[in-house]
């Protein structure tokens, strides 16, 4: 991405309209609280852009994280975002990336999402929680490996107005490239049901069942979206 407060407001606006609107991902719209008001697309903004700020590096020097844009050139040369993804590399071990976080660190961010509000604080958590299970378990599992890291897809969005054109898959190749250069780290994510089928063209192989997000009674009348956690060396059979 170019300058983070210039590029983070068309980011978080391309992923309001994929996640919040086109999809309705109940997932995506807990964790971003007023995601579809002009006041919580700014403030989201500001926080994503604050986050590419503030990335660290490595015990080598390399960023933990990459942010990319994926961008419409205009007739007159000016540049629209049409989508963006984050990779980011993960460790267990400390200098090799950032660490995962544990449940007490997650209930935390999830208190500050909703501050005035216990009950979404909560499941804000829960499904927090749920969705990163497996990846962090599987990172943890890598900490006696040489290379004690994996590069994880945080997220990849298109504005729906531009979905079909290829940008997802460069933002996915870009990764795949990235990890090779990176030591070749393994690549994970939680794929949806529409990312899927993107992510196992360049190698991503599910593991585990469909994920049981294992809701409690007072929030099963949510609608939750179909989740699979995704890796290139996955360790078990389906």
């Amino acid at each position: 991405m170019g300058e983070p407060e210039a590029d983070a407001l068309g980011a978080f606006t391309c992923a309001a309209k994929g996640f919040g609107e086109q999809t309705s991902d109940g997932i995506w719209q807990a964790m971003f609280p007023g995601w579809d008001t002009p006041e919580g697309r700014r403030r989201h903004a500001e926080k994503l852009g604050q986050k590419w700020k503030d990335t660290g590096k490595d015990k080598n020097g390399i960023p933990h994280a990459v942010f990319l844009k994926a961008v419409l050139t205009d007739e007159d040369g000016t540049e629209r975002i049409i989508g963006y993804s984050i990779w980011t590399q993960y460790s267990g071990v400390e200098g090799h990336g950032v660490t995962p976080p544990n449940s007490d660190q997650q209930l935390q961010t999830a208190k500050e999402k909703y501050p005035d509000d216990e009950r979404e604080a909560r499941f804000s958590h829960l499904i927090m929680r749920s969705l990163n299970r497996q990846r962090i378990e599987a990172i943890w599992a890598k900490v006696n490996d040489d290379n004690p890291a994996a590069l994880v897809l945080d997220i990849c969005v298109v504005d729906p107005a531009f979905q079909g054109r290829g940008a997802a898959k460069r933002m996915v190749q870009y990764g795949v490239e990235e990890a090779k250069r990176r030591g070749d780290l393994e690549l994970m994510t939680e794929g949806s049901a529409m990312g899927r089928h993107v992510y196992t063209q360049f190698g991503f192989q599910q593991e585990g069942p469909e994920m049981d997000y294992g809701m409690p009674a007072e929030f099963q009348d949510r609608k939750m979206p179909s989740n699979i956690f995704m890796r290139t060396r996955p360790q078990k059979s389906i």
